[in-house]
């Protein structure tokens, strides 16, 4: 491959993992609302500490700074969409 596929490939992965982020708010929202009509909190510390092990263990080979800092902002928004 060239430069420009490579790089066409790279839009295409930055495509996806937008999508991926968008289905995963909306699950997320749906999950505050629950959370709202059962009274129940949105920070939840041992579901974050299980998301962000399933993250590490998932970027296995990856620079876990990096993973857990993805992750933790991942878990950020998702906190925010809650309330």
């Amino acid at each position: 491959m060239d430069l420009s596929e490579l790089r066409g490939e790279i839009d295409k992965m930055d495509a996806l993992i937008i999508d991926i982020l968008k289905k995963r708010f909306a699950l997320v929202e749906q999950v505050g609302g629950l959370k709202q009509s059962q009274g129940i909190e949105v920070l939840d510390d041992q579901r974050e500490q299980e998301v962000i092990r399933n993250c590490l263990l998932k970027g296995e080979g990856m620079d876990e700074t990096f993973v857990r800092n993805i992750c933790r902002l991942i878990l950020d928004e998702s906190k925010r969409i809650q309330k």
